[in-house]
Order: structure tokens, then C-alpha cells, then sequence
């Protein structure tokens, strides 16, 4: 069969070009959350080559500069190549940098459930073009696009909507308290649940919105924030002018406390729990959950991401060992970094984990060789 050119998605030498195969792709599931299995990244950052499987809910560990943020960062590009695009302005990429320059040839493959396979490669880096392509079991590209980050993705495309529900754009989250405080729009009633930016920008308008859109799940947050706040009688969210909301605390007293006198702490958790109902997203992407919070409040957060996991893939980096011992061992990899660039190795598979796992509580064992090696 000819290859089928599409209109509207490039110019000039990066228009979309794809193409059928006699090989169908694997039907997209009719329901239901489809979790990447294993991701291979190459010349990408300080990572030259390396795979690493995945689960529903993940963790990075290892020590400081040893690339897991890079991991992240892979992951957050392959999957806004697929489902969207980027806008360049004033000499800045957004919604981020992908960090494809061209000192290397960057590859990234992302492995689904079921075989399916969605591989970025760079086409021209420094002008910023890469080549995309979508295969089955078979491992044969089905569907392929040559375009520049400004067009939309392979997955924007004709015959490959069908698959664009499992590479939704990707969520990251790096709360910053200066974020969370802040006053800010208030969200239209076609605007999914989002923070504005990866610090938490927005939160006020997140629990706005879900106090007009389902009260049932507004309370439900309310009510959990109040099992670890007990001071706390109710979440405000009042109207400031000019279209803004902000976020305000009323007491069991009565007495209103506003953000901007708001504890680190319960701002960090309210953000976290405002994400078992965020939208439009199936990635989420969480640097150092445990930042801000108190020991006890740890656990907490982690039963909250595990929740999360059951519909949108959670994938997070950590130094915390109380982080670590909310998870099981299939779901820590250790990465770490040599003068080939960066390894991970399931914890699992480390030596005489079996052993160790007999004296030490994983985040115990993490702790005792916190450098990545021993």
C-alpha cells in the first residue's frame, strides 16, 4: 500500500508522513488504564543507554546526579511528543525543554501492555524534528511521522486517535509552597482539573472547581485532609476580583486562616490529594514526593499515589527510605551512574537482596547503601 501523506501536521521537509503495514496494531483496550511496562532510553541527557521496567506505581532511588530526574524527563518527552506538541516563544520551549540538542542521537522507546511500542528518535536535534513510530508485537513500524515539535503528534493523527487515550500529556509534579499559596484564575467550566505548572500553580482552582463540579468528591478530600489536620473545619476557596480564587482554611474555631499563612506542610498535602482527581492525564510524574512533609505525613501520601496508580501510571523520584518502605521491591529500581553514563537495576535483583530483605525493611535496606553499589 502507498504511504498517505497528511495534511496540516508539518512543512517543507517535516511534513507527517504515514503509513499502513499488513500487520494490524493491537486494538486499543475498549476500557480501562493501559501502564508503560518498560522504557529504553538513549543519548538522551547523561544516559546513554538503558532500559528500565516500569509498574502502575514506581520509584526511582539512588544516589544524588545519578540521572533519575533525567529519567523522568525522557519519560514527560516521549509521551508529549506522542499526545501533543510544543510552542516555541521568546527562545523557550513549552509547556517544557525537551532537552534534545544535538551533541547525540536521542532515542526513546516506550513499551505498553499487549506489545504495543511508541519509539521518538531525532530526525534533526538541533533544529528540533524527530521521527516518530507506532508498531505492534511484531516490532515492524505500523505508523510513522517526520515532524518538527511544533506539529502535532503521531498520535493526534488520523488513524492513530485511537491510541492517543494511552499517551495522554504527562503530569510532573515539584510542589513549591510559593505556588501553592498563590492566588489564580479560576478554571472555565471546558478546562479539565490541572495545576497550571509542575510547582502546584493553580491548586485554588483545582478544589474551586471541584467544589462546583462534584461536591461528593470535594468533601471526600476535605474529609481525608481532616484526619491528619484536625484543626481544620473546612476548605474555602472565595472569589478575589478580576476572575482570581484563593485558597483559605476556616478552623474548628472559626477563625480564617489564608494561603499565605498556610503551613508548608498542609499545603504539600492538599496538593496531593487534589491529584486522585486531576484530568487529562494518565502519567504522572512526581520529583521527591516526601519534600516538605513530616515523617508521619509520608505514608499518608504514598496510600494516596497508590490510589492515584489504579487509573493514571505514577512514576517518582526519592531519597526518602519512608517512601521506599511503602513500596514493594518489584517497585524500586536503583539507578546509578559510572563513566558509561546511568544503570538502573530493579532493588530486587541487587546482590543477596534476598538475604538483606530477611534483616532490613526495603527503605531500611536502601538506606544502609545509600550509594547505589554496595
Amino acid at each position: 500500500m502507498r504511504p498517505r501523506f497528511l495534511r496540516g501536521t508539518g512543512a517543507g521537509a517535516y511534513g507527517a508522513l504515514v503509513s499502513r503495514r499488513k500487520t494490524p496494531l493491537p486494538a486499543p483496550p475498549p476500557t480501562g488504564f493501559e501502564p508503560v511496562e518498560e522504557v529504553t532510553i538513549r543519548g538522551y541527557g547523561c544516559i546513554q543507554k538503558a532500559t528500565f521496567p516500569l509498574t502502575p506505581l514506581h520509584a526511582f532511588i539512588g544516589p544524588n546526579d545519578s540521572g533519575k530526574s533525567t529519567i523522568l524527563r525522557a519519560i514527560r518527552t516521549a509521551f508529549q511528543a506522542a499526545a501533543g506538541r510544543w510552542v516555541r516563544s521568546n527562545g523557550v520551549w513549552a509547556p517544557f525543554d525537551p532537552l534534545w540538542n544535538g551533541a547525540q542521537s536521542p532515542a526513546i522507546e516506550v513499551r505498553l501492555r499487549g506489545g504495543l511500542r511508541y519509539v521518538l528518535t531525532a530526525h534533526d536535534a538541533e533544529r528540533g524534528a524527530v521521527v516518530e513510530a507506532l508498531s505492534g508485537p511484531g516490532g515492524s513500524p505500523e505508523l510513522t511521522a517526520n515532524r518538527p515539535w511544533s506539529s502535532a503528534g503521531l498520535l493526534c493523527l488520523g488513524s492513530a486517535v485511537a491510541y492517543a487515550r494511552r499517551f495522554t500529556s504527562p503530569t510532573l509534579l515539584r510542589f513549591s509552597p510559593d505556588s501553592l499559596r498563590a492566588p489564580c484564575k479560576q478554571l472555565t467550566a471546558d478546562q479539565p482539573i490541572q495545576f497550571v505548572d509542575e510547582t502546584g500553580r493553580g491548586l485554588a482552582a483545582v478544589y474551586q472547581a471541584l467544589a462546583t463540579r462534584n461536591v461528593d468528591h470535594f468533601v471526600t478530600l476535605r474529609d481525608r485532609v481532616r484526619t491528619l489536620f484536625p484543626a481544620l473545619r473546612q476548605i474555602r476557596v472565595p472569589a478575589t476580583g478580576e476572575g482570581n480564587v484563593e485558597l483559605q482554611m476556616e478552623l474548628a474555631s472559626g477563625d480564617v486562616v489564608p494561603a499565605a499563612a498556610m503551613g508548608e506542610g498542609l499545603l504539600y498535602f492538599l496538593g496531593f490529594v487534589a491529584t486522585l482527581h486531576l484530568e487529562s492525564t494518565r502519567l504522572i510524574l512526581v520529583e521527591e514526593p516526601e519534600n516538605g512533609l513530616h515523617p508521619a505525613r509520608i505514608a499518608e501520601v504514598m496510600r494516596i499515589l497508590r490510589e492515584v496508580s489504579k487509573d493514571a501510571q505514577v512514576l517518582l523520584t526519592t531519597h526518602s527510605p519512608l517512601v521506599v518502605n511503602e513500596l514493594g521491591p518489584h517497585e524500586v529500581t536503583v539507578v546509578t551512574r559510572d563513566e558509561d553514563g546511568t544503570h538502573g537495576q530493579p532493588i530486587a535483583e541487587t546482590p543477596r537482596f534476598g538475604e538483606r530483605a530477611k534483616v532490613y525493611a526495603l527503605g531500611e535496606l536502601w538506606l544502609s547503601s545509600a550509594n547505589g553499589t554496595d
